[in-house]
């Protein structure tokens, strides 16, 4: 399974069993989802600067699109605990 930054937030480390509310199992399929995204972005994002005679490797362009799913990251991860408080 991809990661942001190498790791797994807390809450996706422990797994989004059956039992779960149907909240927290959404939550968990749009982490997954964003993850798959942001690889696909990555290779788009490169490709492009690629064909356009810019370095695909530039660390100011990785660090964009990290910085974009890191944030999807934290509200998903809020999102989560809110649910986990109401459940």
């Amino acid at each position: 399974m991809p990661t942001l930054g190498g790791r797994l937030p807390a809450w996706r480390q422990q797994g989004a069993g059956p039992a779960q509310e149907p909240s927290l199992r959404e939550i968990a399929d749009c982490l997954d989802e964003a993850l798959r995204l942001q690889s696909r972005v990555m290779d788009l994002t490169e490709q492009v600067y690629e064909a356009a005679g810019m370095s695909p490797g530039d660390r100011t362009l990785r660090g964009k699109v990290t910085g974009l799913f890191f944030g999807l990251q934290a509200h998903l991860e809020e999102l989560n605990r809110l649910a986990q408080d109401d459940a």
